[in-house]
C-alpha cells in the first residue's frame, strides 16, 4: 500500500510541476530554473551517495542528451497545444540515487547550455525562482519517490502507477489551467486509465 501511495504521489507531483511550467510566462526559462534549483538541491546529497559507477556514465551522458532534446520538444509542444493533450503524449549504476542525482545535475547543465543566449544560469534562476523553486522541490520529490519505489518493489507496477500522471495532468489542465475538457481529452484519460492495468501485468 505504501508503495502504491508513493507512486501515485510521484505521479501527481510530476504532473503538477509540469503544469506550473506550462502556465509560466517564460516556460523554457522556468524549466531551466527548475532544473538548476533541483541540481543545487542534490549536490549535497552526492556527498552521501557518492558518484555512480563508471559503467553507468555513458548512460548518464546519453540520458542528458535525450532529456535535453525531449524537453526542447516538450516546451515547443506546450507552446502549440493544451497541457491536457500534450503531457500524456509526449542497474549498472551501482546506486539508483547516485545515478538520479548525477543525471539531475547533468540535465541542468544541458538546459543551461541550450539557453546560454538567454542569460547566465544565475540570471535565469533570479528571473524564474518563484515558479522554478516550488517546481524543483516537486520534481525532486517526485523523482526520489519513484526511485525509492523502484528499488523496493517490482518496476512494472511502479511504472504503471507513475504513468497515472497523464490522468492527473488532464484533470489539472481542466481545473487549474481552465482548458476545455473535450472529447479527445476524455479519450486520453480513458486510454491512460486502460494502460495502467496493462502495464501492471507487464
Amino acid at each position: 500500500m505504501k508503495f502504491t501511495l508513493a507512486a501515485l504521489l510521484s505521479a501527481l507531483l510530476h504532473a503538477g510541476w509540469n503544469a506550473a511550467v506550462k502556465a509560466a510566462a517564460r516556460p523554457a526559462e522556468t524549466m531551466t530554473a527548475q532544473m538548476l534549483l533541483g541540481a543545487a538541491m542534490v549536490v549535497p546529497a552526492l556527498f552521501w551517495s557518492g558518484l555512480p559507477a563508471m559503467a553507468s556514465w555513458p548512460w548518464v551522458l546519453a540520458s542528458t542528451l535525450t532529456n535535453t532534446l525531449t524537453v526542447t520538444a516538450l516546451l515547443r509542444a506546450y507552446a502549440l497545444g493544451g497541457f491536457g493533450v500534450v503531457y500524456p503524449v509526449v542497474r549498472a549504476s551501482g546506486s539508483a540515487m547516485a545515478y538520479g542525482f548525477t543525471v539531475s545535475i547533468c540535465n541542468a547543465a544541458g538546459m543551461s547550455w541550450r539557453l546560454r543566449k538567454t542569460g547566465s544560469p544565475l540570471s535565469i534562476v533570479r528571473r524564474n525562482w518563484r515558479i522554478g523553486g516550488p517546481a524543483a522541490v516537486a520534481s525532486m520529490a517526485s523523482y526520489l519517490l519513484i526511485l525509492w519505489v523502484w528499488t523496493q518493489t517490482a518496476i512494472a507496477p511502479g511504472a504503471a502507477l507513475r504513468d497515472t500522471s497523464a490522468v492527473f495532468a488532464i484533470l489539472i489542465a481542466a481545473i487549474w489551467l481552465r482548458e476545455r475538457f473535450t472529447v479527445p481529452r476524455l479519450i486520453a484519460v480513458a486510454l491512460a486509465a486502460i494502460a495502467v492495468p496493462l502495464l501492471r501485468l507487464a
